[in-house]
């Protein structure tokens, strides 16, 4: 299962993103909330994640500044910045530190499941062998259970 971790100074979205996401479904297990990004770097320094899930405005330290982090110390883990603002400022500096997914918070619920699969996408094809090492019907069995993961979004032959 893939590595989770959350920080958002907001307890009701800590709860909700808990709560609310189907954790199980999408091979993932959440492993800390953070209440700041000082805590957040704090747990990632002892436990590196697969993924992270930041609120870009937080006390002591900053969601961006949790991103930055990551992405100096060359982490293969996964970034998505959760925001109350919908500030192309904010959209630009994420793409600097390589952030997966920008997500606003009144939408996180339905959007952040598509987002973590595309992060867990990234995730293990890098985990995976050259296409050229695998046997065809290593290939064949990834690309079918890609696609059955993936059925409901809009697949195009780029994607796959």
């Amino acid at each position: 299962m893939w590595k989770v971790m959350i920080a958002d100074d907001e307890m009701y979205m800590l709860e909700a993103l808990e709560k609310l996401i189907n954790w199980n479904n999408l091979d993932c297990r959440l492993i800390y909330k953070a209440k700041n990004g000082e805590e957040l770097i704090k747990k990632i320094k002892e436990e590196v994640p697969d993924i992270v899930i930041t609120d870009i405005k937080m006390p002591l330290v900053s969601g961006m500044e949790v991103a930055k982090y990551v992405y100096e110390n060359q982490f293969s883990t996964k970034v998505i910045i959760l925001t109350a603002y919908a500030d192309f400022e904010y959209a630009k500096e994420a793409i600097e530190y390589d952030v997966c997914g920008y997500v606003v918070k009144t939408s996180a619920i339905e959007e952040l499941p598509t987002i973590l699969r595309k992060a867990i996408t990234q995730l293990s094809s890098h985990n995976e062998p050259d296409e050229e090492e695998a046997f065809p019907e290593d290939i064949f069995g990834k690309l079918q259970k890609f696609i059955e993961d993936n059925y409901t979004e809009k697949l195009t032959l780029s994607v796959i």
